[in-house]
């Protein structure tokens, strides 16, 4: 009889490139990462809504005094979310000003955004293996993750908004690339300031680097790929019931998505970097 479980491990064994997918999932499997980016989720996906309209109100308070320059607020924080960004953008851009939407908006974002910091500085500690020693704790894993908050979300906003004007000055396919080149660097850069601040200080900055590249390369193809995707899918929703439950599915599956996509090259990052494949998945 046929052993098929150990005919594929031999195969995948011998395969490099088998071998190392294989090798990936299963630290992915091994490490619990869905769950971990399931519930990133759900704190990001609480915090969204009242960011937007945090950032509409205080937009409405900017434009005040300079008129259209507090819209690339808004345009650079849906910037990483197609086609449901301008939903959302456009949703926000009807609310009116006023106090109460600019305070309660505000403590729901930063809650939310603080969950999203911790269960991720969390998260990365378990696939990195840091001890429970080398663990931040309260009240530094408090302040690491509003540095997260701080340092990443400002980033993430500087980087679409730079994106978002240098693709506006030119057309082609290598002004393209040197635009995502760009893009790439300048969240390389985010990336490892948000792992310097989730990981402990012994883990090299090579490390850091090649983790914080991996995410910001695998980010950018989630964007060029999957914006492609929803905008197929979710054009044609122009009710407004349809798009109220379309935008809302639509933003969780794309934040779960994106979620996986950053766990799965951090695995990837440890399994080049502590060369964890090939590896055998039954015994011997």
């Amino acid at each position: 009889m046929i052993d098929i479980p150990q005919k594929f491990d031999a195969f995948q064994y011998r395969n490099r490139a088998l071998s190392f997918a294989v090798a990936v999932i299963k630290r992915y499997s091994d490490d619990r990462a869905g769950s971990k980016a399931a519930l990133v989720t759900y704190y990001l996906f609480m915090s969204l809504f009242p960011l937007i309209i945090w950032l509409a109100q205080l937009s409405n308070w900017l434009n005040r005094y300079y008129p259209g320059t507090a819209d690339y607020l808004i345009k650079g924080a849906t910037y990483y979310f197609p086609v449901i960004g301008d939903k959302l953008f456009a949703i926000a851009h009807n609310s009116t000003a006023s106090l109460t939407g600019l305070i309660v908006p505000g403590i729901i974002a930063l809650y939310g955004a603080r969950g999203t910091a911790l269960t991720f500085l969390s998260a990365l500690g378990d696939m990195w293996g840091v001890s429970d020693q080398d663990r931040f704790k309260f009240p530094w894993n408090w302040l690491r993750g509003l540095g997260i908050v701080v340092m990443g979300g400002g980033g993430f906003v500087l980087t679409a908004i730079a994106t978002a004007w240098a693709s506006a000055k030119g057309h082609g396919p290598v002004f393209s690339f040197l635009v995502a080149l760009v893009s790439i660097i300048m969240l390389t850069l985010v990336f490892m300031a948000i792992l310097r601040l989730s990981l402990p200080s012994n883990i090299r900055i090579h490390k850091v680097l090649s983790g914080a590249l991996s995410m910001s390369i695998a980010l950018t193809i989630l964007q060029l790929v999957g914006g492609y995707l929803i905008t197929h899918d979710l054009k044609n929703y122009t009710d407004s019931y349809t798009a109220l439950f379309s935008v809302a599915l639509g933003l969780l599956a794309w934040i779960y998505l994106v979620a996986q996509v950053l766990f799965y090259s951090t695995e990837i990052t440890l399994v080049i970097d502590r060369k964890l494949w090939p590896i055998h998945l039954f015994k011997q």
